[in-house]
C-alpha cells in the first residue's frame, strides 16, 4: 500500500475527502494542532482521490488534552452571592410543603413500642423545588452527593428514627437536609486586604531571593569561563 506525505493543497483536500463527517469537523478546529504523518491510500483511490484510506495522526509539542469537569469552577460573582446567601439561610427558611413525609416503624429507640408506633420519619424532596431558593452552587454539590440522591438523583431522601417521638424524627429530617444544602460545597471565605498585602509580600520577597540566586550563579559561571579560581 502505497503512502503519500499531506502538503500540497490538493493532497488537503484529499484527506479531507477521505474523513467522515466527525474528522472533518474536528480537522477543521484542530489543524493548527496537528501534523499528518502519513496518508495510506489504496492502489487504486490514488488516481481517483477517493476509496478507503487510512489516517494516522500524531499530535504536536502544542497540543494538550485535558479532562473536562461536568461541574464547572464557580467565579467570583457566583462565590459573592453563595457567601451572601449562605449568611442568611437558616433552617427555617426551608418550607415545610417542600416534600412529602412518609412515616414507618422505627428501628432506632423506643422500648416496647419501637414495632408498634410508626415514629420513623422519610422526607423526599425534589431537587426542582430546591432549585427555587437555593443557589446553584450548593444544587450541583448536592448532585455529587450520592448519600441522599435518589430516583436517578431528582430527589434527596432523609430519613431519622433517632427519636421516639414522631414530630422530633420529622425536625431532625429537616435538620439533616438543611446540613446538607450548607455542606454540599465548601465556599472559600473572601481575602481580606490585609492577606492581599501579606501574598504580595511573600510573592516580592520569593522573587527577590530567586533573582540573587541567579545572579549568584550567574557570576559562578563566569568566573569558570574566565579562568579566575579561588586558590
Amino acid at each position: 500500500m502505497p503512502s503519500i506525505h499531506v502538503k500540497s493543497k490538493s493532497n488537503t483536500q484529499l484527506l479531507h475527502h477521505c474523513l467522515n463527517p466527525e474528522m472533518q469537523l474536528a480537522y477543521r478546529w484542530h489543524q493548527p494542532l496537528f501534523r499528518t504523518s502519513r496518508l495510506l491510500l489504496a492502489p487504486a483511490a490514488i488516481g481517483r482521490h477517493a476509496g478507503p484510506c487510512r489516517i494516522r495522526f500524531s499530535p504536536s509539542n502544542h497540543l494538550r488534552l485535558k479532562s473536562t469537569s461536568t461541574s464547572p469552577s464557580p467565579d467570583e460573582k457566583e462565590l459573592v452571592l453563595a457567601r451572601t446567601w449562605l449568611k442568611t439561610f437558616t433552617q427555617h427558611k426551608i418550607p415545610r410543603s417542600i416534600g412529602e413525609l412518609a412515616f414507618s416503624r422505627s428501628s432506632g429507640p423506643g422500648g416496647q413500642n419501637v414495632n408498634k408506633v410508626n415514629s420513623k420519619a422519610t422526607l423526599r424532596v425534589p431537587i426542582r423545588k430546591l432549585e427555587v431558593f437555593v443557589p446553584p452552587i450548593f444544587i450541583q454539590g448536592l448532585k455529587q452527593n450520592p448519600r441522599y440522591l435518589a430516583n436517578n438523583d431528582s430527589e434527596v431522601v432523609i430519613s431519622s428514627d433517632s427519636s421516639r417521638s414522631q414530630s422530633a424524627n420529622v425536625d431532625d429530617c429537616y435538620q439533616k437536609l438543611y446540613d446538607a444544602i450548607v455542606n454540599s460545597t465548601a465556599i472559600p471565605g473572601e481575602t481580606s486586604d490585609a492577606q492581599k498585602e501579606r501574598v504580595k509580600k511573600l510573592s516580592q520577597s520569593y522573587n527577590e531571593k530567586r533573582l540573587k540566586e541567579k545572579r549568584k550563579a550567574s557570576s559562578k559561571k563566569a568566573s569558570r569561563k574566565g579562568g579566575f579560581s579561588d586558590y
